[in-house]
């Protein structure tokens, strides 16, 4: 199972990485700190990942433009926002978009894993 992060603050790339380790040693883990380098590795199809975890705020391309170019695209792979924000503006719109299965406010806890991982493997 591999498990990808897209989010462009390293300490947040580093508190996902140790949480999965603590949770499950055998999950690999992918880091994007920049959205439009995994758009193109999913467009070219080079992107192997088994679930997404994504930010909302993001220089470049946000996460609320990933997702329109991502849903563009024949993958597949579940979707969920960890976002800081916790405004039901945001939450209410992440419900728009087919490939989004759930939304977390950071950090990513041992519960929110459990919740991804126990509906993917459903």
């Amino acid at each position: 199972m591999k498990i990808s992060l897209i989010d462009d603050d390293v300490v947040v790339h580093f508190i996902f990485n140790t949480t999965i380790r603590l949770y499950d040693s055998t999950i690999q883990t992918d880091c994007y700190i920049d959205s439009t380098t995994a758009l193109e590795q999913i467009r070219t199809r080079k992107f192997e990942s088994d679930l997404i975890l994504l930010d909302i705020q993001m220089p470049r391309l946000n996460g609320w433009q990933f997702l329109v170019e991502y849903e563009k695209t024949e993958l597949q792979i579940p979707i969920y926002l960890l976002s800081s924000s916790n405004n039901p503006l945001d939450i209410e719109h992440s419900k728009k978009f087919s490939s989004v299965n759930g939304y977390f406010i950071k950090p990513l806890e041992m519960a929110h894993l459990d919740e991804m991982l126990q509906k993917l493997m459903k």
